[in-house]
Order: C-alpha cells, then structure tokens, then sequence
C-alpha cells in the first residue's frame, strides 16, 4: 500500500530521466518547481527546488546541517554519498572559503548530479568517484 504523503508526491510526476546503476533503478522527476531522484522507484533520495537550488528542501539534509552549530565555519568538508549533491550546493553557497571533497562510488550518480541537479562546478570543490 505504501505511506499515503509519498503517494501523493508520486502522482503527476513528468519523468525526465531513467536508467539503471549498478543493481538500482534511478529516476528523476520534475513536478512543480521540485526534481526528484528515486532509487528503484519507492525511495526518495533528493528533492531541490529549481528556483532555489542551494536550499536545503528535504528535513533529513536539514538535521544533518546542525553539526555546523558547533563548528560554525569549518575548513574542510568530507561527504560520504553524494545523490544528486544537496549538501554540496548548499554548503559551497553557504560556506565558500570551505574546502569540500564529495565521494561517490557511482560515476552514473555523480555524472546525474551534474546533469540534472547542478552540482557546483568550483574550485572549492572536490568530487571524487571512489568506495566511501
């Protein structure tokens, strides 16, 4: 049956695109002013608002910002996972004399990123295609 708040986003998706990594499908929508990524159709991994890249949209990339409350302007940033690079676009825009490095085990993740999610393209950061 599945959680009736994921249903309704899933309704009057336009798919942009489809393929496969690895094991996993991965899908991106646009609905609104939001792109989504899903893994194997069920999982939400990414939402970003179109008009607002840089905002943080979902709640679990906002809790995992809290860190900053206690290391308010850190050097350098390490992200284990990139998805479609939330943290990274947030972080690079709010923390621009940070030093970023993002690792992903996937270059198709990575390389959507880029694509379709505008992942920044800086001298501040770093992503790397390797095992976390």
């Amino acid at each position: 049956m599945g959680d009736p708040i994921c249903q309704m986003e899933t309704d009057s998706k336009t798919l942009i695109h489809k393929s496969r990594s690895g094991d996993r499908l991965v899908e991106i929508f646009d609905r609104e002013n939001y792109r989504y990524l899903y893994f194997n159709t069920k999982f939400l991994q990414s939402k970003m608002a179109l008009d607002a890249p840089h905002l943080l949209v979902l709640p679990y990339t906002r809790y995992m910002m809290l860190s900053l409350m206690f290391l308010p302007n850190p050097k350098r940033i390490l992200l284990i996972g990139l998805g479609a690079g939330s943290l990274v676009r947030y972080l690079s825009t709010m923390l621009p004399d940070c030093r970023i490095d993002a690792v992903d085990h996937s270059q198709d993740i990575i390389d959507l990123a880029r694509g379709y999610f505008k992942l920044p393209v800086t001298d501040n950061v770093t992503v790397h295609c390797r095992d976390g």
